[in-house]
């Protein structure tokens, strides 16, 4: 086991508001210094040096100011300045870290302890409004590049600093004992020995808990104050488990359950489980973690809140982890107990004794161990982020799955060997993860849902390959409870575990997540950006092309404009066709000189004869033509399984000039277009083609249009006011689910929100209708017929799969089923009573075909919210008979749907719909380094930097940049028509 850096600085600290009985807990979080760095702002720059005065001895005073009185509180602050008591250092604002907890009001008391029991105690103004003497109070985590961070060479802290903003004579930023005399009340003043004033008495070392004193009722169920602050978490938000654990072993890290159920242990009561390690060749240290929950009596620290023992060893913690959500007692407490390998024997018997008062109890899940097991010549690297944090997202309380996550850091894990099996798994308590009670494991950018899902009483354990998504550096992991139903699934998180094994080359395999869920589909968005510049603005001239010579350089791209696929190579002289394009298979293999040089011989054996062409073009949506027969596809579209040879492709964009060119395809292809535009008005950005082709077909967003009887209602999404109003296009939201809710002064709607899947590259059409009958019912769809099957609701999917809870608007109502290659309209019972659950009635035998077109042509198609991968015109097949929901989506158009009844004794139909386009503009977001996450409305885009959304509607966005270590946000980023927007962020500037 590796030892921790410094064994003298605090790592996290615990924040706990506390009602006016100053008893009864309120709120309370704990979170590490990382989580701080990461998720709050950072105080102070790491540069600027900040200075404490110390108390003035006759001496100094004599040295600094021969002949003058001595004057013991130094106006002047100049005398006794010492350097090592303050430094460049960065931090955390105690105001932020007070508002995890629901704030401090006027009239409070704020306490700031240090680990050695040393405390200082001040008033809530003192935080809240500073007088900029003191400036703002800071828990420091980083005392500049000779110490560095907490778990390197600043044994100190967390430290208090104040953060002053006056200076003395000679420019130095000072925290002084006259500044103390002026900024505080007489009763706050600190005096070394009693006697001598002292501003840097008050610089709090190895900071580890604040406490709020309110004045807020103990009955009264609120962590809210009177003003101040946000609302209280109630134990919803999330926080960090702390990486205390690392190690390596020939062999494997086992994590082994405890046997038996969960138990509520009253008073002076006990419980046993079972833990059988038989077979196991155990090696070093093992650990085992005791998970609970309500505790309703009092919640000690350091542990020794239960009596645990393994056999007839008594157990001693090693570490405690608490999260108190709602109440007093323990939401969520985890244990760990260290324990020699040799102590663990076959099937021992686990005690856990509440030595609590009658009356009082505490539920313990039973626990989990994980232990070194060893075994053959694989070196197994392993890391444990362990603590207690109960998480639920909560939208219409404003707690969002950003809010709503845990999270844990795994650090310098060296160089990531080229052969080898990772994993990464997630221990989580009370998990359900269901359609409708969701949770999320994620490490970097590898997403699995719904891994945790052994149930309200039990422990749950997921784990999933982390092969391809481990950095060599920081790794963050996290568990998010994921709001697809009202609200997401509750968790206890309290383990994450990630493990490393190095294998020889033949032994290496696929894993496959342990869940109920694949792997989602991940895309890797990578382009170099120098770090000289930062570029935020609009390219204004299209055809300015020295201006997009150096746009494009300063992306990374060497040669400027000769690195644009397709109209690279008619800047560099290639010849034309007759249209005056060109279009080449790849790039030309090119000696230092800049002469065409032959492609190494292939031999018959080795050419393929088959290949994949990926087509995007400027702008996209273009109708895909191969060899004169239409395909069915709009671009960006990857084409698989082409035969090589000779080809004619030709594409084709309503108010663009078509496009046709003749190639031979002897390999996997890229070919990137700008379309001409018919309208000399329109002046289409070139920027924007390199941009898409980097990009290519994949993407994680996409948006809806959202729309109502009365135009102005304001737009929420995931119960967040976007601060736009209908209608509305709203483009760059996650792909998933998303509630969708409208506000109209005392116009009512029924229902006012509305549940929609988002899916990429795709505008998504939401419509409130007051005039329409608004009576619900709540069904549950459980059908054996169609168990794991995904469904949609009235041609409206929103990600469910049976059985799912659902909610039924209107009569005729129909589930939209995709099952066995046919599109299903299996009709929902007007009778069904609301709460009950239901089978669903059987669809029509009778099979059709629709002909889908549209106007313009070249729109995406979707049956019953399912995509069908084709574009019109085009006849969809095995289309039961019955109601069925079509929607058309074409970029840079409004999407439409129409509810359709297709009856048994009708013959093949038709289906014509027309779309309405919208102006709309290009918005690039990239930074330095790439990989940052994307928000805009304040709602996660799931895209990382760079990345291009195409279709924004006009107008001004901000956009929130977040790196691994601080974030940026960019207001006011106007987008144009046919424009494109770039927005560049450099981190560090």
């Amino acid at each position: 086991m590796m030892p921790a850096a410094s064994a003298a600085a605090t790592m996290e600290v615990t924040i706990t508001k506390l009602a006016s009985d100053d008893t009864t807990v309120l709120d309370e979080k704990t979170v590490s210094w990382t989580w701080m760095r990461d998720n709050l702002p950072v105080l102070g720059d790491g540069i600027t040096t900040y200075y404490n005065q110390g108390p003035i001895f006759e001496g100094a005073w004599e040295e600094v100011h021969p002949g003058e009185p001595y004057d013991l509180w130094n106006p002047t602050e100049d005398v006794n300045l010492e350097y090592k008591d303050h430094g460049e250092f960065k931090g955390t604002n105690v105001r932020d870290l007070c508002d995890l907890v629901g704030g401090a009001s006027e009239g409070d008391m704020v306490t700031i302890k240090a680990s050695d029991g040393l405390t200082k105690t001040w008033p809530a103004e003192y935080i809240y409004s500073p007088d900029p003497r003191q400036g703002p109070m800071v828990i420091a985590w980083y005392h500049g590049t000779d110490t560095g961070y907490v778990n390197e060479r600043f044994y100190e802290g967390m430290r208090l600093y104040f953060l002053v903003e006056t200076t003395n004579a000679d420019g130095m930023l000072v925290w002084g004992n006259y500044d103390m005399h002026e900024a505080w009340d007489e009763e706050y003043w600190y005096f070394y020995n009693n006697q001598y004033p002292s501003a840097v008495g008050n610089s709090v070392q190895k900071v580890n808990r604040i406490t709020i004193h309110s004045q807020i009722d103990p009955t009264s169920g609120s962590g809210g104050g009177s003003d101040g602050g946000r609302p209280a978490s109630r134990g919803f938000e999330g926080s960090t488990l702390v990486q205390d654990l690392h190690g390596a072993v020939n062999g494997t890290l086992t994590l082994l359950l405890t046997g038996g159920n969960a138990c509520w242990i009253e008073g002076g009561s006990s419980c046993r489980w079972s833990l059988d390690t038989t077979g196991l060749n155990l090696t070093g240290d093992a650990h085992l973690y005791l998970f609970g929950t309500n505790n309703t009596g009092t919640v000690v620290e350091g542990g020794s809140g239960i009596e645990a023992t393994l056999g007839t060893r008594t157990l001693k913690a090693a570490s405690h982890h608490l999260d108190t959500g709602d109440g007093p007692g323990g939401a969520a407490e985890t244990w760990r107990y260290d324990l020699p390998s040799e102590a663990l024997g076959a099937n021992q018997t686990l005690t856990i004794t509440n030595p609590g008062r009658p009356g009082t109890g505490v539920t313990v899940y039973g626990g989990a161990l994980a232990a070194q097991v060893a075994g053959g010549e694989n070196l197994t690297a392993w890391w444990i982020a362990e603590g207690a944090d109960t998480v639920q997202a909560v939208p219409d309380q404003g707690i969002s799955e950003d809010d709503a996550v845990t999270v844990g850091y795994f650090d310098d894990l060296g160089r990531v060997p080229e052969h080898m099996a990772a994993k990464i798994v997630a221990v989580s308590t009370g998990a359900t993860g269901n359609d409708t009670l969701a949770n999320r494991l994620s490490l970097n950018d590898g997403e699995w849902l719904n891994l945790l899902s052994a149930g309200r009483d039990a422990i749950s354990v997921g784990e999933a390959d982390a092969v391809q998504y481990l950095r060599a550096g920081e790794n963050r992991a996290a568990i998010s409870s994921v709001p697809y139903g009202e609200p997401g699934d509750l968790l206890e998180n309290r383990l994450l575990i990630l493990t490393l094994t190095h294998l020889p080359e033949e032994e290496i395999v696929e894993e496959t997540p342990t869940g109920t869920t694949p792997a989602p589909r991940t895309t890797t968005l990578a382009a170099p950006t120098p770090a000289a510049e930062t570029v935020t603005g609009t390219a204004d001239e299209a055809g300015d092309l020295s201006f997009l010579d150096a746009i494009l350089r300063l992306f990374g791209m060497e040669r400027g404009l000769a690195d644009l696929p397709i109209i690279g190579w008619l800047f560099e002289g290639a010849p034309a066709g007759p249209d005056g394009r060109t279009v080449e298979p790849g790039p030309t293999a090119a000696d230092p000189s800049g002469e065409e040089q032959p492609h190494p011989p292939v031999t018959p054996d080795e050419m393929p004869t088959h290949a994949s062409i990926s087509i995007v073009t400027h702008p996209a949506g273009a109708m895909v033509t191969l060899d004169g027969a239409y395909l069915g596809v709009i671009t960006p579209v990857d084409l698989h399984e082409i035969p090589v040879g000779q080809h004619t492709l030709h594409l084709d964009l309503i108010h663009y000039a078509p496009y046709e060119t003749s190639f031979d395809l002897d390999g996997d292809t890229s070919v990137a277009v700008a379309l001409s535009p018919q309208n000399p008005n329109i002046n289409e950005n070139p920027l924007c083609l390199n941009l898409a082709a980097m990009q290519g077909a994949d993407g994680r967003s996409g948006g809806l249009f959202v729309a109502a009887s009365d135009d102005g209602a304001e737009i929420y999404i995931d119960g967040k006011k976007i601060g736009k109003t209908t209608p509305q296009v709203v483009n760059g939201l996650k792909e998933g689910l998303h509630r969708v809710k409208i506000r109209m002064g005392s116009t009512k709607y029924l229902p006012d929100t509305i549940e929609v899947w988002v899916t990429p590259g795709t505008i998504t059409p939401v419509y409130f209708d007051r005039s329409v009958n608004g009576a619900s019912r709540t069904l549950t769809i459980d059908d054996p017929a169609y168990t794991g099957e995904f469904f949609s609701v009235n041609g409206i999917y929103a990600g469910k799969s049976v059985p799912s809870k659902v909610t039924v608007t209107g009569i005729n109502a129909f589930a939209g089923i995709f099952h066995e290659g046919a599109y299903l309209s299996a009709p929902i019972s007007d009778f069904a009573a609301d709460g009950s659950t239901i089978r669903l009635e059987k669809p029509s035998p009778v099979l059709r075909s629709v002909m889908v077109v549209s106007d313009p042509p070249g729109a995406r198609i979707f049956v019953d919210g399912f995509d069908t991968g084709l574009a019109t015109p085009s006849c969809i097949d095995n289309i039961s008979a019955g109601y069925h929901r079509f929607m058309l989506a074409k970029p840079g158009y409004l999407s439409e749907d129409a509810l359709v009844l297709l009856p048994e004794r009708l013959d093949n139909r038709e289906i014509s719909l027309k779309l309405e386009p919208y102006p709309y503009g290009y918005l690039y977001v990239n930074s330095t380094p790439a990989g940052a996450k994307i928000y805009l409305y304040d709602l996660n885009t799931g895209e990382v930097t760079p990345h291009l959304f195409g279709g924004m509607a006009l107008g001004a966005y901000d956009v929130k940049v977040v790196g691994r270590s601080e974030s940026k946000t960019l207001e006011d980023l106007l987008v144009k028509p046919h424009d494109i927007t770039v927005c560049e962020w450099v981190s560090g500037e």
